[in-house]
């Protein structure tokens, strides 16, 4: 990286004092800069929906949640998604197939001629009340991030593949009476163990929570590749 170079010129022709300072001052400048351009943060805010530095749609959960499953191989799972959005769009070209239930009709209507062919996507109420004749199953993930969250959560549990997650966006939300928290409740109780990841969403100005809950012999944490490297990192 260019950056990289630079500064090991730097290193050499400036006094040592003078180039920790101006280093510092660089990296607090630079990074937020990098950070914003890299994930896409930059380009979802200007254009108020969540893209990642290309454009292309990504779901508007916390961007740490995001990249831990951008590196799953998602290529044969079934997701069942309560909310669409963005995201159904990404689920549809990450996973095999994606069937995802929306309340809000214009939004709805908007965002069906977008979706692909593999993705079932549902008008239904608030209530739920006709999701059952056409919820299905198993899902390999479920990500609860609309309509009646408790109810979602509730019919979740049912269709789940035994090594499949569930993926709750805005999990630090009450999503119930003030200062409880029925949806996390009511996994703990059924047996899940949870992952919490904490950060900006694209384009967000204030962070926000996106939690994985899963157990024991989830896909999601079998880890059979190793991290991947930023491809800013040098010498990669």
């Amino acid at each position: 990286m260019k950056l990289h170079a630079a500064a090991r010129i730097a290193r050499r022709v400036m006094p040592t004092r003078l180039f920790s300072a101006l280093r510092g001052v660089g990296k607090a400048l630079a990074g937020p800069i990098i950070f914003s351009y890299e994930t896409g943060h930059f380009r979802a805010a200007i254009g108020s929906r969540a893209v990642d530095r290309h454009g292309a749609p990504q779901p508007w959960y916390t961007l740490p949640a995001i990249e831990f499953l951008r590196h799953q191989d998602l290529t044969d799972k079934r997701v069942l998604e309560w909310g669409a959005g963005q995201s159904t769009i990404w689920w549809g070209r990450h996973a095999r197939t994606v069937r995802s239930f929306e309340s809000d009709e214009s939004w709805y209507s908007r965002l069906r001629p977008m979706v692909g062919p593999n993705v079932e996507l549902h008008l239904t109420s608030n209530d739920l009340a006709a999701v059952d004749p056409v919820l299905g199953g198993p899902y390999d993930l479920i990500v609860v991030d609309g309509l009646d969250r408790f109810a979602c959560a509730q019919r979740s549990v049912a269709v789940l593949a035994p090594d499949g997650g569930i993926i709750f966006d805005n999990s630090d939300g009450y999503w119930g009476p003030h200062g409880q928290y029925p949806v996390i409740d009511l996994l703990r109780s059924r047996g899940f163990s949870r992952v919490d990841f904490y950060g900006f969403g694209p384009g967000e100005i204030v962070p926000h929570c996106t939690s994985v809950f899963f157990r024991d012999s989830c896909f999601l944490f079998r880890n059979p590749t190793p991290p991947v490297r930023s491809r800013l990192y040098p010498n990669q």
